[in-house]
């Protein structure tokens, strides 16, 4: 085991880099070139696209078998049969049921699959466009629990009902419509037939289109927004027409069992190199039941096969979507085509300047974000190979630890970032300026974050938590696929996620020169509020962690006396003992911010709001004794509200309140003592943030307290003439545990 650890100091060592930045080729609902695109259909109402169902095909006029049958009287179970008749219209198969002088609902002897899609064409007699009669009443399972039941009236309004209780009203040529679908509809039904397409879709939508310019997405509040559901149940498909003569025609509606669809074309910033990958993020959710699926490419603006060779930036994305058996499509919301270049490094050319250096500085704030200041001279750190020491900005820099063994030393990295251009001070009379000093303020590679701007991504809905933490690093030039980054916790969690991104509302969907940095924070500020998150070093190298506390070990790494001679007693080993004891320290009391939090979402597809609430009850007690206070006790309401409509879900909103009330609420027993630099001698790693040090009181044999170490303000490394760096001494800051 070590008990001495030298010190390594480098610059101009390689340092990954992002090269030319990320290109997306996109789209969503507003933007899918249908013009361009074959077989698909977009709902004019949710913007989702799908195999075009059969009844917007040309096929429909003209085929009535297979998949674009209608049903006949032999399929239904009617009360009185010998008033009902058969009526073929434009051809043999284009079968209506007619009513003779009977109002009876009619109902199909066969059940439906759940959430199977209908399609209906209604005679309607002469009734006026003000009229609100209702002309039809169509559902699935009426009469029984689960029921899902749409009423039509003949002014274009429509009324949803479940389990035979109205749960929505809407009417035609409202805003249901979205501006960007351009859906004609015919406002006069007087004598005509009208066609409905009714498709469950969305995890719990049922999206309603007719041909009298009637269009909207019911969504039922009852069933989550965060898996697929029964939206229509499996049950029997009734109508009735509650006044006049009944000529309705009904089908199961089924869809194109190809198709594709491709978004506008988008001029690259830079044409991709020979070989160069793109990989794709997509959202959708099935319809219908039966097996669907997609692929995904990128092609030239003509639509013919695209292939990367550095000179073509005329591109398009496209979706090919397939059906088995045209009882099931994709209903897709959005499409990126993800072309991220492989990081770049700079020069490997390293230049050791350890012994030229006369102080060095480390300080690592609460956030994880860690400083340096360097000062040396100018003759030095030339005559050891600097090129430019005093200009190049965001030079690479490396101080690492060894062990000391010989002839190689293990190190393990305790700061990677870059320098600033250095503060010259010229010294008095040293006319040659070689002796002027440099000092260099440095920032770890959190600072190669707060530079990475996100000049085109996708959005972020969706995904996992840590999906979205490993993309960005991706983008500021840290790839985990390429080497292991990153180390430690993240949250569980799903990141909000609607199917309304169809219409471009996202909820994570990062803006045009956000930073890697500030969406990082946006991220751990939202749900990971309390993590200890920061480049550390680890025995596995130089890594960026992420530490839930209530993960955390809470076993001490080492423990501390506040003397030599309580060192000596404990059986610490004796060049150990200068190593562990406490030289100063200070304590203090952190009030709580809050004692009640509530976190407020938004529902983006029923509008409504999504709350939780945590009371600490006991802190706000005004009465209780003394004696008897917690320690987060402030006898008084303190509440803290926050209002984010980007959080979607419950879960989500759960996940921001639970993180906001543990730090918000707590109060905090915060410790700073200075020591001496403190470096575990069983592994030669350094104690970091996130590590918990016991300090013994100083009779040397009672606990004061287990302290997580929460920041470093300072860690002093100065040189001496014969001995190198022979002052090692830091400050740190904990929290009790």
């Amino acid at each position: 085991m070590a008990n001495a650890w030298p010190l390594l100091i480098e610059v101009d060592c390689p340092e990954p880099r992002p090269q030319k930045g990320r290109l997306v080729v996109a789209a969503d609902g507003t933007t899918w070139d249908m013009a361009k695109s074959s077989g698909v259909w977009l709902d004019p109402t949710t913007l989702t696209l799908m195999l075009a169902p059969l009844p917007t095909t040309a096929a429909w006029r003209t085929t009535y078998s297979g998949n674009y049958a209608r049903f006949q009287k032999t399929d239904y179970t009617l009360t009185t049969a010998a008033k009902w008749k058969n009526i073929q219209i434009k051809a043999s198969g284009d079968y209506y049921l007619q009513s003779l002088d009977v109002t009876e609902r009619a109902t199909l002897t066969t059940a439906w699959s759940a959430n199977q899609s209908a399609y209906l064409s209604v005679y309607v007699p002469g009734l006026k466009d003000s009229d609100d009669s209702v002309i039809l009443k169509a559902g699935w399972g009426v009469g029984a629990s689960g029921s899902v039941e749409v009423w039509f009236g003949a002014n274009g309004s429509a009324q949803v009902y479940k389990s035979g209780v109205l749960v929505g009203s809407y009417t035609r040529n409202d805003s249901n419509i979205a501006p960007q679908a351009g859906a004609v509809g015919t406002n006069s039904i007087n004598s005509q037939f009208i066609t409905i397409m009714m498709i469950p879709c969305r995890r719990r939508e049922l999206v309603v289109v007719a041909s009298n310019g009637l269009a909207f997405s019911h969504v039922f509040g009852d069933l989550s927004a965060l898996t697929s559901n029964t939206i229509t149940p499996a049950a029997a498909f009734s109508w009735l027409v509650p006044a006049g003569q009944a000529s309705v025609q009904l089908a199961k509606l089924q869809f194109a069992t190809t198709g594709y669809a491709v978004s506008p074309v988008k001029k690259l910033r830079y044409a991709p190199p020979t070989g160069a990958a793109f990989g794709n993020a997509y959202a959708f959710d099935q319809i219908g039941t039966g097996t669907a699926s997609a692929s995904y490419s990128v092609v030239k603006d003509d639509l013919t096969a695209y292939t990367p060779n550095g000179v073509i930036t005329d591109v398009r994305a496209k979706v090919s979507l397939t059906s088995a058996t045209g009882a099931a499509t994709y209903g897709f919301y959005e499409l990126d085509m993800v072309y991220q270049p492989d990081p770049g490094s700079t020069a490997d050319d390293p230049v050791d300047i350890t012994c030229d250096v006369e102080r060095v500085s480390i300080s690592v704030d609460d956030d994880g974000r860690a400083t340096c200041s360097l000062t040396t001279r100018r003759k030095p750190i030339t005559d050891a190979g600097v090129d430019q020491p005093q200009i190049t900005s965001d030079r690479p820099i490396r101080i690492a630890l060894t062990d000391g063994a010989t002839p190689t030393p293990a190190e393990i990295d305790i700061f990677r970032g870059t320098l600033t251009p250095p503060e010259i001070t010229y010294e008095q009379g040293d006319t040659t300026k070689d002796w002027s000093v440099f000092v260099y303020a440095g920032q770890d590679r959190t600072r190669d974050f707060d530079l990475a701007y996100i000049v085109e991504s996708f959005p972020y809905d969706g995904l996992t938590f840590q999906a979205a933490l490993l993309d960005l690093l991706d983008i500021a030039g840290y790839p985990d696929a390429v080497a292991p980054y990153f180390v430690g916790d993240t949250p569980a969690l799903d990141l909000p996620y609607s199917p309304n991104i169809s219409k471009g509302q996202y909820a994570l969907a990062p803006d045009f020169f956000d930073t890697v940095g500030g969406y990082i924070d946006k991220l751990k500020n939202d749900y990971a509020a309390n993590y200890i998150t920061g480049w550390m070093p680890t025995t596995s190298g130089y890594l960026y962690n992420w530490i839930d506390p209530a993960l955390a070990t809470t076993t001490p790494a080492i423990t501390l006396y506040q003397s030599i001679g309580a060192a000596t007693t404990a059986g610490v080993p004796e060049v150990l003992r200068p190593k562990r004891v406490v030289r100063a320290m200070s304590s203090h009391y952190e009030t709580p911010e809050a004692t009640q939090v509530q976190v407020v979402g938004q529902d983006p597809a029923t509008g409504l709001f999504i709350t939780k609430s945590l009371v600490d009850t006991a802190a706000e007690t005004a009465s209780t004794a003394p004696a008897s206070r917690p320690y987060n006790w402030r006898g008084r309401p303190v509440p803290y509200q926050l209002r984010d409509p980007t959080l979607t879900t419950q879960d989500a909103v759960d996940a921001a309140c639970d993180i906001l009330y543990d730090r918000l609420t707590t109060g905090r027993i915060l410790i700073e003592w200075e020591s001496d630099f403190l470096v575990l001698s069983s592994n030669n790693r350094p104690l970091w943030l996130g590590d918990v040090v016991r300090i013994m009181e100083p009779d040397g044999t009672t606990t004061k307290g287990d302290y997580r170490i929460i920041g470093i303000p300072t860690i002093d490394f100065v040189t001496e003439q014969t001995s190198g760096f022979s002052v090692r001494k830091a400050v740190y800051r904990g929290q009790k545990i």
